[in-house]
């Protein structure tokens, strides 16, 4: 039996039909390039957080004029209207977030065909694509112990 590297994780294909034009293949990213994306995701979640933060500050501020609270969800599903409606913090992460993905996947898909993708299709990527990566389960086929050390919680 033994350790088989070409047994330890799928490929990482992708279809974003009906969205976009867009199948494929991402080649297997660096120990670098995972690395990169994984500091450049909390630094995005970090931003994510005050921008949340902000938002209950003034909705918290009768003086205001949005009173309204909004769960970090309801702050990510706000991303679904057309892009000139979002504030600007908004729009950056939102842009940030697919050119982080563009890097890590070598262009596989590209920046341009992750931008055609809806918010939530690109969510629920972006989450599917961060579990392949990090999800040390998946480094022990056949088990389901995992060494304290490694586990994702």
């Amino acid at each position: 039996m033994g350790f088989k590297a070409a047994e330890v994780a799928e490929t990482l294909d992708y279809d974003f039909s009906p969205f976009c034009d867009a199948k494929g293949e991402i080649p297997e990213p660096s120990a670098e390039q995972v690395n990169t994306f994984n500091a450049r995701y909390v630094a995005l979640l970090a931003a994510l957080g005050r921008y949340q933060t902000n938002r209950q500050r003034r909705a918290a501020d009768p003086t205001t004029e949005e009173s309204e609270e909004r769960t970090l969800m309801q702050e990510l599903d706000a991303m679904e209207v057309d892009s000139q409606e979002l504030s600007p913090e908004m729009t950056r992460i939102d842009t940030e977030q697919r050119q982080l993905v563009a890097d890590v996947c070598s262009n596989k898909p590209s920046f341009e065909e992750l931008q055609q993708l809806p918010s939530r299709q690109f969510r629920a990527f972006l989450a599917w694509l961060y579990e392949e990566l990090s999800d040390p389960k998946k480094l022990r086929p056949g088990t389901n112990s995992i060494p304290a050390a490694l586990r994702a919680e």
